[in-house]
């Protein structure tokens, strides 16, 4: 059957599922083609990188292309990235000495101008960028319909853009220069820049804010913020309380100082936690992700740590847990967080049979999942990788002995032969327990299928009133 033929929203349907790039394979086959599918190509335009194969000169015939019938093409463009290659003139690669040409900005910033429908921008060397050619700055002022906002390489000119902005994006992410955090270099405040942004960001991400979390005042509130993101130091983890009151989703990836390692914190609606460090909170907290591996953490830190940790889960009392293994903190959940209902667990080291004195995967995951058998969990995953279980009656067989030491488990998954950098790309294999035999339990295998929508639902869990 001819593409096509089929029904125009079938189409655009089929379109919407494969990347901008490859809409414009399919737009050089034929007329027909080309005014379906350069929509679908425009809608995301990506300008730099790849490597480096585009240059100003390519971008000003873009432009020039979109400009010729801006009328029909411009309203297709819904998504912009502005790599920090977007506009240079020398490989990286190939040469010592790296220059920019912002000649070719006149022209995007004429496409911009006119990009109503724009939703999304997401620029690589902001600063630098934004005081290189100033009409690509004032295009960004103007765009009426910017939801999402994303900036990196953030300094004084770019905060003072942002500031002046008409759209007020819902999503707003900023990675600050690593000059701008140099105390010595700037006396600005970067946190006033930004209180044009408090009536409509829902989600706001921040890198390096150095002088943003110093700056915070109890009388500027962001009231629609639900999930914030701090990349970077908290000085004082209450005063994110006081201006971010109504978060539900909390990521911090830097140390918390001393001043919120001490002064408790608490939202009245926090359901999902991801931190790096022990943090002071004292609200029930639904979903807990612990980020930092106590394993690796030599005394008196481990111990301090430790405590901290206890007297986290204690506050939160979480019905989703996600840490790494160490013996004596999971032996001590096992004994004091029975809101508990869905464990991950993941260990760093891999095993490796035929070395020295290699651990026994059996043997290890026996022992981890014998100290949580007084939880109630409904279901748990655990991740370490292994070249002695790839085979699907290990894998099997290791499911069965951590099915058998939890008797309220109704879902296993494991993963014992990738290890991943980010706990989000771990794929595991789901078995769900359909029956039990006394102490025997009966599992069956679950499709990817199954087994990802297992977990999204796990993940999901509802905490309970204990």
């Amino acid at each position: 059957m001819d593409f096509l033929s089929l029904n125009l929203d079938v189409v655009y349907s089929v379109l919407g599922y494969i990347q901008p790039i490859d809409a414009l394979q399919l737009a050089m086959t034929c007329r027909a083609a080309h005014d379906i599918a350069i929509p679908r190509f425009l809608s995301h335009v990506v300008l730099g990188h790849e490597w480096c194969r585009v240059r100003p000169a390519q971008i000003a015939q873009f432009c020039s292309y979109v400009l010729a019938d801006g009328k029909v093409r411009i309203p297709c463009i819904k998504a912009l990235t502005l790599h920090n290659t977007a506009f240079m003139t020398g490989s990286g690669q190939a040469c010592l000495r790296v220059e920019y040409d912002y000649s070719a900005a006149v022209l995007l910033a004429q496409v911009l101008q006119r990009a109503s429908r724009l939703a999304r921008i997401d620029v690589y060397r902001a600063e630098h960028l934004l005081q290189s050619a100033p009409e690509l700055a004032n295009a960004l002022l103007v765009l009426p319909s910017l939801e999402d906002l994303r900036l990196r390489g953030v300094g004084p000119h770019a905060l003072r853009v942002l500031s002046m902005m008409q759209s007020g994006p819902q999503n707003l992410e900023l990675e600050f220069a690593r000059s701008v955090n140099d105390k010595t270099s700037t006396n600005h405040r970067q946190a006033e820049f930004l209180h044009s942004f408090t009536s409509s960001v829902l989600s706001l991400s921040l890198t390096r804010p150095f002088h943003f979390m110093e700056e915070l005042k109890s009388d500027v509130v962001w009231p629609k913020v639900r999930r914030l993101e701090v990349r970077g130091d908290i000085y004082r983890l209450s005063t994110l309380v006081q201006t971010f009151p109504n978060v539900r989703t909390l990521y911090i990836g830097g140390a918390l100082l001393e001043d919120s390692a001490t002064t408790p914190a608490k939202w009245p609606a926090l359901d999902f936690v991801s931190i790096s460090s022990p943090a002071p909170l004292c609200c029930a907290v639904r979903r807990l992700e612990l980020r930092y591996d106590l394993e690796i953490l030599a005394l008196p830190l481990f111990d301090i740590w430790s405590s901290g940790t206890m007297a986290l889960l204690r506050q939160t009392s979480p019905a989703v847990l996600t840490c790494y293994t160490n013996m004596r903190m999971l032996k001590w959940i096992a004994n004091n967080v029975s809101s508990l209902r869905f464990m991950q667990i993941f260990a760093h080291e891999p095993i490796y049979p035929s070395g020295a004195n290699a651990e026994d995967i059996e043997s290890w995951i026996g022992t981890i999942v014998s100290l949580l058998a007084a939880l109630p969990l409904v279901g748990i995953t655990v991740a370490r990788s292994t070249t002695d279980a790839g085979r699907e009656h290990a894998v099997q067989k290791l499911a069965a002995i951590v099915a058998a030491e939890i008797k309220t488990l109704q879902y296993v998954g494991l993963n014992l032969t990738t290890s991943y950098h980010s706990w989000a790309n771990y794929h595991f294999v789901w078995f769900k327990v359909v029956s039990r035999s006394g102490d025997t339990p009966h599992l069956k295998r679950l499709t990817d299928w199954h087994g990802d929508t297992v977990e999204r639902q796990l993940l999901a869990t509802p905490r309970e009133i204990i």
